[in-house]
């Protein structure tokens, strides 16, 4: 089998782009940078992380599940997925550095048919968009919400749904 260049770096200064990661089975499902690593979701249910000037991909959580939405504060990665052996939704978080993963929320989910589609941050809390996906999304308007933990783990706050004319967010 042939591998395809999934990954490259091009710098802003518009030079030649730069080959960082070869893959034949590669599936992103998530990526966000900082100054010194590039850190990835991948097919192979890992998260992981790679020097921003290439080199080799280093794990660094097991098993994060098929999850949405991947974002980073200066010392955590976080990730969205469902509860193992639960219909529930959770938010995840590791180091970025690796270690073990800390659940930072549960998210009910009652009808099983919610997922949280995206992640987003300040300095204190964890926000996210959560909805209906596949058949169970058409023509179900009014079926999202906007929801917020802090980061440390905490009560989940609702700051609009259904009945703020929230549509489904997918």
């Amino acid at each position: 089998s042939q591998s395809t260049m999934v990954l490259q770096r091009v710098n802003f200064d518009g030079g030649a782009s730069v080959p960082l990661l070869s893959r034949c089975t590669f599936v992103l499902h998530g990526m966000v940078a900082d100054d010194a690593y590039i850190y990835i979701r991948d097919g192979d249910l890992k998260i992981k992380r790679m020097p921003v000037s290439g080199g080799a991909l280093q794990t660094l959580a097991d098993d994060v599940g098929a999850c949405c939405g991947l974002t980073q504060d200066d010392t955590h990665l976080y990730w969205a997925r469902r509860e193992s052996g639960s219909t529930n939704n959770g938010i995840f978080r590791v180091l970025k550095t690796g270690g073990p993963v800390e659940q930072v929320a549960s998210v009910p989910n009652f009808e099983n048919t919610y997922y949280i589609r995206a992640l987003a941050l300040d300095d204190t809390h964890i926000f996210w968009t959560e909805g209906k996906t596949g058949i169970e999304a058409i023509d179900q308007p009014g079926v999202g919400a906007v929801r917020k933990t802090p980061k440390a783990g905490g009560a989940l706050v609702t700051l609009a749904d259904n009945g703020d004319g929230i549509e489904n967010p997918g």
